[in-house]
């Protein structure tokens, strides 16, 4: 018989945007992660950034295919020999989730939205498709409003820990420029939810219509008395 060798054999894309690969020359210890996110998303959160300064936030992952063979016998092979074929079959390790809220209050003084889910792997080893136990917050960058005050949300996950609690938190920013922030715990919707849908009913989700009097606080509802028409030259 040829004499070989007998391989672990892991296949994986790298072609992603903000997954990453740690450890790639262990099998064992070979993972895909995020990146913290940067800190004008972290501003994003309004009062939240700044209450929870210890508190890892992360990119979401982008879906990532990992393929696997186990004690594969590869025989040696004269240089003129014809090439090796492995058939593998490539899945990914990322979830997609959506949520759906049923209302906001006030929608027409609410000028922008952003969230955060708590409570999600950090992380997934590659070789053993487990995610970690290692949690953090994903910033949830697909949120959507429509004028009816319906919430959408869509977010990847390397998956969540059943021994933390998954907390939604959402910043709705107001036509003045103030951030409001709204908590919702969706722990008991994790678990055994093949479908990876969220649906959340509630009333609590109120936005008043601000104090004309207020500081916009950044020019969000600016206020122009009248125009001037200014001609310039421009030099290209």
């Amino acid at each position: 018989m040829t004499a070989g060798q007998t391989y672990h054999v892991l296949a994986y894309n790298f072609d992603t945007e903000t997954t990453v690969v740690g450890e790639e020359y262990d099998w064992h210890g070979i993972y895909a992660t995020t990146n913290e996110v940067s800190s004008s998303y972290r501003n994003r959160l309004r009062s939240r950034a700044t209450k929870y300064d210890d508190e890892k936030i992360v990119y979401e992952p982008d879906h990532h295919f990992v393929a696997r063979l186990h004690d594969t016998y590869i025989p040696l092979q004269r240089y003129d020999a014809p090439p090796i074929i492995l058939d593998m079959t490539a899945s990914t390790i990322v979830e997609t989730w959506k949520v759906y809220i049923d209302r906001v209050r006030g929608r027409e003084y609410v000028a922008g939205i952003a969230g955060v889910m708590s409570g999600l792997a950090l992380s997934n080893t590659l070789a053993a498709d487990e995610e970690s136990e290692e949690t953090a917050s994903v910033f949830l960058e697909s949120v959507s409003l429509d004028m009816e005050g319906k919430v959408e949300i869509t977010f990847n996950t390397f998956g969540y820990n059943p021994e933390e609690r998954q907390i939604l938190t959402l910043v709705l920013t107001d036509t003045a420029g103030q951030g409001h922030e709204f908590n919702i715990d969706v722990s008991g919707q994790f678990p055994d939810n093949e479908e990876q849908i969220i649906r959340i009913d509630t009333d609590e989700i109120t936005i008043d219509e601000p104090d004309p009097g207020e500081d916009s606080g950044g020019g969000l509802a600016p206020d122009v008395d009248e125009w001037e028409n200014i001609v310039i030259d421009i030099i290209i």
